[in-house]
């Protein structure tokens, strides 16, 4: 049997430029690399990641599992995804919620009442409460994760020194994403 002919194909050593720009772009994209931001909103913070990888390699990824080093959640960011996966277990937990590698989020903005509702790829908790870390002696309130169940938490009064930790306990994944909006008057 006889293979069909095809015509002989052009090949070029070098694709066009806007092909190969947008190749580099989506890759970076893909990377984490390129961050297309929101406009800024006079008086309000916007959302920064920070500069303050933690653990043992200077180069890995933003674990935000220290006080210091909080993911800050802005006012018009209603949805944010997050990993525990290079967490580590740096704070205690209240006793009864939960305890092992936890990433740290602070909100930012106006006071306000919110409700939030988390949604996670493994077994842990949510803590929210005023400063960081948590003390057993102030105000607090944790809610349990199950994998791929949303778990809500309404009517949170939350201001400039509103922290919520996640925190990982077991489980196959490592993914988490946070829903805020404002609570219904």
């Amino acid at each position: 049997m006889e293979l069909p002919a095809y015509p002989p194909q052009r090949r070029t050593s070098r694709p066009s430029l806007l092909v190969a720009a947008l190749a580099a772009l989506a890759t970076l994209a893909a990377c984490g690399r390129v961050g297309f931001e929101e406009p800024a909103v006079e008086g309000v913070k916007d959302s920064d990641p920070g500069e303050v990888p933690t653990g043992d390699d200077p180069a890995a990824p933003h674990a935000y599992d220290r006080c210091e080093s909080a993911r800050r959640i802005g006012l018009l960011e209603p949805v944010l995804m997050g990993t525990v996966t290079s967490a580590h277990d740096d704070l205690p937990s209240p006793p009864g919620c939960g305890d092992g590698p936890e990433v740290v989020l602070r909100f930012t903005g106006p006071a306000r009442t919110v409700d939030l509702e988390v949604t996670s790829t493994f077994q842990g908790s949510y803590i929210v409460g005023q400063g960081c870390p948590l003390s057993i002696t102030a105000e607090f309130s944790c809610a349990p994760l199950f994998s791929t169940l949303a778990t809500p938490m309404s009517d949170v009064a939350i201001d400039e020194n509103t922290y919520l930790i996640v925190n990982y306990v077991e489980g196959a994944g490592r993914d988490f994403a946070l829903e805020v909006s404002d609570a219904a008057p």
